[in-house]
């Protein structure tokens, strides 16, 4: 994992990773991701919620990301991205990344590192 995702999953204390490209896999819900973490580690995914909160920043070299917590309304996982964020809080979201995981203080936890992030409108 890079020191980037490490450094932001340390801030924000949750991690995983999404990626929508041509190669990702059918819709995957929150519930079978976090039921099997480990399974899904490394793995492309995509996964659709809705965006409950979005942070913005600049990395040491300038670059810009965010961070989006993407919900089904019982579980919220976290989205990392690059440039600026595509989505309002509020809106429906679906995501494609791959999953990472971070073992910290003995609990794992997920980071989608976002490569796509799709938009609608809020519900």
């Amino acid at each position: 994992m890079s020191r980037f995702a490490r450094q932001l999953a340390t801030i924000v204390g949750v991690s995983m990773l999404a990626t929508a490209v041509a190669a990702v896999a059918d819709e995957l819900a929150l519930a079978d991701l976090f039921r099997e973490l480990n399974r899904f580690e490394g793995r492309r995914v995509e996964l659709a919620g809705q965006v409950t909160e979005i942070k913005t920043g600049t990395s040491r070299k300038g670059d810009r990301y965010y961070t989006l917590h993407l919900s089904d309304g019982v579980r919220t996982v976290m989205v990392l991205g690059r440039g600026r964020p595509r989505c309002a809080k509020g809106a429906r979201a679906l995501v494609a990344g791959t999953v990472q995981l971070i073992e910290r203080a003995g609990h794992t936890r997920a980071l989608i590192d976002a490569i796509d992030v799709k938009c609608g409108k809020p519900p």
